[in-house]
């Protein structure tokens, strides 16, 4: 992919942005960096990366849920500003 003055202008519309010429040189040279970078990566083997050991999985520290009987619905509601047959009120965001 070829970072063009085209494309930093689409760039620049879709961003809602307002950039002076000097803007848009930097900002094209910083994509190329960028797209060089990634270019760098893809050429990166790792067919014999298969040394695994030091990956971690959320088995390894998630704690199990506990199960409880029932929670006393006026303890859970002792904090609440506004509440209506034990139920929380709460302000209607969507009309």
């Amino acid at each position: 992919m070829k970072v063009t003055p085209n494309l930093i202008d689409k760039l620049e519309a879709m961003s809602a942005l307002s950039l002076s010429e000097e803007q848009k040189e930097q900002m094209s040279a910083e994509i190329t960096q960028m797209l060089g970078f990634m270019e760098q990566i893809k050429g990166v083997n790792t067919d014999n990366d298969g040394d695994f050991d030091n990956v971690i999985s959320i088995d390894d520290f998630a704690r199990e849920d506990e199960i409880k009987e029932s929670t006393d619905v006026n303890l859970a509601l002792s904090n609440a500003k506004n509440t209506s047959d034990n139920f929380f009120v709460v302000p209607k965001v969507v009309d």
